[in-house]
């Protein structure tokens, strides 16, 4: 059992109409995910952070627009697990100074089934 996994990602979105919290056009994604986990069958403290990107531009490259952290909990008990989150969500080149920031508190609970 190894004490932090992980992942690293990197995506391209095709014919997707999704767009920043300032309605821009995302092409592409990349970031970071980590878990901590704690004591055998203890919780897991997790880490994200995700980078939003316009389309790549040959002089300038790619181009971030937005920055989505998650910090959070989760725990499992036989097929139940519990989540507790925090997700913020911020603008890159601060063009609305911060107006547009998103930010939140999520408790999610699943049950796995096979």
């Amino acid at each position: 059992m190894y004490l932090i996994s992980g992942f690293i990602f990197f995506g391209h979105y095709f014919d997707s109409s999704l767009k920043d919290l300032e309605l821009r056009e995302i092409n592409y994604r990349a970031g970071i995910h980590l878990d901590l986990k704690t004591i055998k069958g203890g919780p897991i403290l997790f880490i994200e952070d995700e980078t939003l990107m316009r389309d790549h531009n040959a002089n300038m490259g790619f181009f971030p627009i937005q920055i989505n952290f998650k910090v959070g909990l989760s725990q499992m008990w036989n097929d139940f697990e519990a989540i507790l989150m925090n997700e913020c969500r911020h603008l890159v080149d601060g063009k609305s100074n911060g107006s547009k920031v998103q930010d939140y508190t999520l408790i999610e609970l699943r049950y796995h089934f096979k």
